[in-house]
């Protein structure tokens, strides 16, 4: 079984784990090279998640080497687009299901833009900690910062609630000069604003453990939205912390662990209500079956179950 990612870096991981990396289009003719020498491409099970970004290159792995190919659709891969861009868009992704033997999707709604693919939910492997009263003061949020994360209503929030802390990690998407500048009036107007930087994975536990709070504020009503099924859920979710999100389709689907707002003075109320009350949250225990080792039995069952191996 082999993970392909390719774009400006292309990596290539093996069923162990062990990653190569090889950069640049010359480094994807290097993949081309690698998969060729080093697999038995017709019995093979490859794993695409970056095909809705480069196609063509996809498209002409699933030509080269022509075993089990498994589209791994994280989203409404057209997002935004319109008029030709999304046409052509919408003409790649559609030959990339089709000579796709196996085609996953994050977030049930996304069956309906792909009836054909089966549905494997998000999952993550945070540690849960106990947490002191004291961490439920502020708010935690992790973010991509792009077209998807909701400034107006963090503005909002850090205006009328100036005792409420709010801890920001994440990094501007790239050449997103309307995000950077929201970001940095932000930090300008709001002394309870912290914001950190860009953060690892790796490094999640460490930065989970001092907060009881996770805020995840995305758009509404978007399609940039409608079709996600966030990571930062299954990351709060299984550290132990209260998630407070906005009312975004998959947070609909989770309203028994998730606290859903509308508004700021939502976020300002529940958060006088976690903190006061600890019978009002709802992360009592959040289970195995959102870790990644289950979910990885999940997909060994998907993929023994689809390609007849």
């Amino acid at each position: 079984m082999w993970h392909v990612c390719v774009g400006r870096t292309n990596i290539i991981t093996r069923q162990d784990g062990t990653s190569t990396e090889f950069i640049g289009l010359s480094g994807f003719f290097q993949l081309i090279k690698y998969i060729g020498e080093h697999s038995t491409p017709s019995s093979s099970v490859f794993i695409d998640s970056t095909g809705g970004f480069v196609p063509i290159r996809s498209l002409l792995l699933r030509a080269l080497f022509r075993g089990c190919w498994c589209f791994d659709i994280f989203d409404n891969l057209l997002y935004d687009s319109r008029g030709f861009f999304r046409l052509t868009r919408w003409i790649a992704l559609s030959l990339l299901v089709h000579f796709s033997r196996i085609r996953i999707v994050l977030s049930q709604d996304s069956l309906r833009l792909f009836p054909s693919a089966h549905h494997l939910n998000n999952a993550a492997d945070t540690q849960r900690v106990l947490r002191a009263e004291s961490a439920f003061d502020g708010l935690l949020i992790l973010a991509m910062l792009d077209r998807r994360f909701d400034f107006g209503l963090v503005r909002q929030v850090l205006a009328s609630a100036p005792e409420i802390k709010i801890y920001l990690y994440g990094r501007v998407g790239a050449h997103d000069e309307l995000v950077r500048l929201q970001l940095e009036e932000l930090c300008a107007t709001y002394p309870n604003l912290v914001y950190r930087g860009e953060y690892r994975m790796d490094d999640a536990d460490a930065i989970l453990a001092p907060f009881g709070i996770g805020f995840t504020p995305y758009v509404t009503n978007n399609l940039l939205t409608e079709f996600i099924n966030p990571d930062k859920y299954y990351m709060f979710l299984n550290s132990g912390m209260e998630v407070i999100s906005t009312e975004i389709p998959q947070a609909q689907r989770m309203r028994d662990h998730i606290h859903i707002v509308r508004s700021a003075s939502d976020v300002v109320t529940l958060v006088a209500r976690i903190q006061a009350n600890p019978s009002y949250r709802k992360n009592k225990d959040f289970g195995r079956d959102f870790r990644w080792e289950k979910r990885a039995d999940d997909f060994v069952r998907l993929i023994q179950e689809t390609a007849h191996l």
